[in-house]
């Protein structure tokens, strides 16, 4: 708007100086016509009064056009000097308009450097919501499968205690079978079984058949591993038994059994192990005899899938 107003000043300055220069010529004209009459009037013979009074009016005119030019100077000095002044301001406010326009070209590349990486950096973030949401239905995916399958272990660990507890109800009843379930999986703890004999750990005959209505129904779950554990009381060793610790006749009876059911009743060898745990998780106190004989067991632990979850 400042920049309209002294444009517009200029113009007026200009036009002032434009009319200012007619009007000296004309003056210049009016002049050179005094001159001419005055130059005629001298070849002509006038009276003397009428020649005075006219050449005093001339003095008089001219007095009168040499002040108007004199105002006339004055005023075309100020309007040079105001145009002059509207010359230098306007440069400045060019040199202002390409400060200003250089400013906003920088600043129109910063913003367009900025919209690049904002763009780029939005074209990631979709990227990567993308891949989170793949991660995301992949995992919701194996949670649901991770739940089907822990269901169905459930329902299958309640199936297989319901069917080794009607199996084997009679020495159930009888103290010495007891099953449990237990975070690692379904226990059976056979008490009693597997004595030490002179010639070594071996399985009892009578034990047997109770073993092999385990083994009937284990065959049926035949993608369940097996664990062996055996257990002793804290009854010292014996300075004449084959075994040095309790340790070594824990894992003997446990081995007892695991070769039992892959020899005899042809339980596949990569789903058994074995381990022995001496006296040291007992299942009652080894202050009485019925407690000491608790302890004295092995276990048959059909493991959990959760493991494998």
């Amino acid at each position: 708007m400042k920049m309209v107003r002294y444009l517009v000043l200029c113009v007026l300055i200009v036009s002032l100086s434009l009319g200012g220069c007619a009007y000296f010529r004309e003056l210049g004209r009016r002049k050179s016509r005094v001159e001419i009459e005055e130059s005629e009037e001298e070849e002509q013979p006038v009276p003397p009064d009428e020649s005075e009074m006219k050449l005093a009016s001339q003095a008089r005119e001219i007095e009168e056009l040499r002040g108007k030019l004199q105002e006339l100077n004055i005023q075309l000095s100020q309007l040079t000097q105001s145009r002059d002044s509207c010359y230098q301001q306007i440069k400045r406010l060019e040199e202002e308009r390409k400060r200003s326009q250089e400013l906003f070209d920088e600043r129109l590349r910063g913003l367009e450097e900025e919209k690049i990486k904002t763009e780029q950096s939005l074209a990631a973030a979709r990227k990567r919501e993308e891949a989170l949401g793949s991660e995301l239905e992949q995992a919701r995916s194996r949670l649901r499968q991770l739940i089907e399958a822990r269901e169905k272990d459930v329902q299958e660990v309640t199936r297989l205690k319901a069917e080794l507890t009607e199996e084997l109800k009679g020495h159930i009843a009888a103290g010495k079978v007891l099953i449990a379930e237990e975070k690692r999986g379904l226990v059976i703890a056979l008490v009693g079984v597997v004595p030490l004999r002179s010639e070594g750990v071996i399985v009892r005959p009578e034990d047997k058949p109770m073993l092999s209505k385990v083994a009937r129904i284990l065959k049926k779950y035949a993608d369940r591993e097996i664990l062996i554990e055996g257990h002793t009381d804290d009854a010292p060793i014996a300075s004449s038994s084959r075994f040095s610790s309790n340790w070594e006749l824990s894992t003997a009876r446990a081995t007892a059994i695991l070769r039992y059911l892959e020899e005899k009743e042809g339980i596949s060898a990569k789903r058994l192990s074995a381990a022995g745990y001496g006296e040291y998780r007992p299942l009652a106190t080894n202050a009485t005899p019925e407690g000491r004989e608790k302890n004295r067991r092995v276990e048959i632990v059909i493991l959990s899938r959760e493991k494998a979850y």
